[in-house]
């Protein structure tokens, strides 16, 4: 088997068929679906980002426009495909600028859940709980911040498809060109759509992450003001336990108590 043959075996098993043919409504791929095609090889990567151009609805009615007419409905359809394309060009920015945020929040965050870590190994007992779950919670948050950025990104690199009436097409009247600027709003409105669907998406994982994070800030302050002997035991108990449960030992051989220089004292026949 060849080396393409495999990828596109394995992107089949995983739900990322780039040949897999779109519907009458068109394929605009998912997140998933386009990450896991970047981390393929460019020779089984489908064409076009993996969009499929949706089939464009009946425009029965650009035959019914009176010939006197057509210069307005043209002028008024292409000013609604340009309005489409703009739409688009604004979720693009938004999405853009939602990067921002979330790199900033990322390396906070990644700090935030060092500190919980670092809290965990220096405590003992019930004292790990908090920052335990703290660092737990961070971790969440760092998650949700990885997958809103990468659906920020698709929704503004994904590759969109348009049309518009050219040259060409308006040497073959003005009523071919009313029906190319139709198909062209249509076209711009399904990629405005899509685009503003995955940037939802995106701001949905931001705001749970925002949540995250401020449970994880509560749990590092809880943290920080409790003393880091909490949860340790009492040295004097832990003597005891131990004399009590292996008395034979030595008091060369016994354990030094975490926090404290003092060796255990032997238990007394």
């Amino acid at each position: 088997m060849s080396s393409d043959g495999f990828w596109l075996r394995l992107l089949r098993v995983i739900r990322a068929d780039p040949e897999a043919a779109g519907s009458s409504s068109g394929r605009w791929p998912t997140t998933y679906q386009g990450f896991v095609w970047d981390l393929a090889p460019d020779s089984v990567a489908p064409a076009r980002d993996g969009v499929a151009v949706p089939r464009v609805s009946e425009l029965d009615w650009v035959g019914r426009v009176p010939e006197a007419e057509l210069d307005t409905y043209l002028r008024a359809e292409r000013q609604r495909r340009e309005e489409a394309q703009a739409a688009v060009t604004t979720t693009e920015a938004k999405a853009s600028r939602l990067l921002t945020p979330i790199v900033a929040l990322l390396a906070g965050n990644v700090a935030l859940v060092a500190f919980e870590l670092k809290a965990v190994s220096t405590r003992a007992g019930s004292g790990r709980i908090v920052p335990m779950i703290g660092g737990i919670v961070g971790a969440i948050a760092i998650a949700l911040l990885m997958i809103a950025a990468i659906r920020g990104l698709d929704a503004d690199l994904r590759v969109g498809v348009y049309e518009s009436a050219d040259g060409p097409t308006e040497l073959k009247g003005k009523r071919a060109a009313l029906r190319v600027e139709a198909q062209g709003t249509q076209l711009a409105q399904w990629v405005s759509g899509n685009k503003a669907t995955r940037l939802m998406y995106a701001r949905a994982s931001f705001s749970k992450a925002l949540a995250a994070i401020a449970i994880a800030l509560i749990l590092g302050g809880v943290t920080l003001l409790t003393p880091a002997s909490a949860g340790h035991a009492d040295p004097g108990q832990e003597c005891q336990r131990w004399n009590t449960r292996d008395q034979r030992r030595t008091p060369a051989t016994a354990p030094r108590v975490r926090g404290t220089q003092r060796h255990c004292v032997p238990y007394q026949r």
